[in-house]
């Protein structure tokens, strides 16, 4: 099983609300505890539209393809097959 850190991007299948939908895209590791699962927030293209949206500031260097925001208010818990 692998560990994931604090801050780690990665492409993760997102679930959309509501619906059995999924959809891969980035993802920002929050917290892993270890078990089989781990808190992941969202990131977005989108322009930011709230307080909780969080502008990544060297999003390049991080690999992604465009200007991207963090949606700390949208955390799913995956588990680790989902990751």
């Amino acid at each position: 099983m692998t560990n994931y850190q604090f801050g780690e991007l990665v492409i993760v299948a997102f679930i959309f609300a509501g619906t059995t939908e999924t959809k891969r895209r980035p993802g920002l590791i929050l917290l892993d505890t270890g078990d089989e699962d781990t808190i992941v927030a969202k990131i977005t293209s989108q322009i930011p539209r709230t307080t909780f949206d969080v502008e990544i500031q060297e999003w390049q260097q991080a690999g992604l393809k465009r200007p991207s925001v963090v949606r700390l208010h949208k955390l799913n818990t995956l588990h680790y097959k989902k990751v």
